[in-house]
């Protein structure tokens, strides 16, 4: 499922946010904001430069929690995914750097994350019934669309028709 940030939502790290949700427990939840870039590329953060085989790509920024780590979400149909969890058929999070660059040269979706969304136990579910964020079930087919803005005002406005004038605004609505 796809949470999207309330526009009410006061978290300036949550502000306008689309958030793929690629585990939840009992024990709490994580997931990857979809509609966040980072400045920073690959290169920057791996310890050996030469680990990324040649590949370069820019970074999502994928939360708050654990900035200093690496999160890879990939179309995984086909052959060759290991280590890594089916969150929705063929959409693969985890696995190896290599995977993700093979995946890339095959033509593959992949994105790149750095750090994740986390929730402790019962606090997504207490965040939700608080109106903070709208759930979309089934919204996996979100995962690679584009690191923006604009994806988070069409899907509110498709979930709740007071939000359809977000369809054409632009800057902070919060602040009107």
């Amino acid at each position: 499922m796809v949470l999207l940030a309330d526009p009410a939502l006061g978290d300036p790290n949550f502000r306008a946010t689309m958030i793929l949700l690629v585990g939840h427990t009992e024990e709490g939840s994580l997931g990857l904001v979809l509609n966040r870039r980072n400045r920073v590329r690959l290169h920057e953060v791996l310890e050996d430069p030469t680990a990324a085989l040649g590949w370069n790509p820019r970074l999502d920024w994928g939360g708050p929690v654990g900035t200093d780590r690496l999160h890879i979400l990939f179309d995984g149909a086909g052959a060759g995914v290991v280590e890594s969890l089916e969150v929705v058929p063929g959409l693969h999070f985890g696995g190896s750097l290599e995977q993700a660059a093979t995946a890339n040269s095959q033509g593959r979706k992949v994105r790149l994350f750095l750090g994740y969304s986390g929730w402790g136990e019962g606090q997504l579910e207490s965040e939700v019934l608080e109106a903070s964020w709208r759930v979309i079930e089934n919204g996996a087919e979100h995962a690679f669309a584009p690191s923006d803005r604009e994806t988070w005002r069409q899907l509110l406005a498709e979930q709740d028709r007071k939000w359809s004038w977000l369809r054409g605004a632009e800057g902070r609505p919060e602040v009107n």
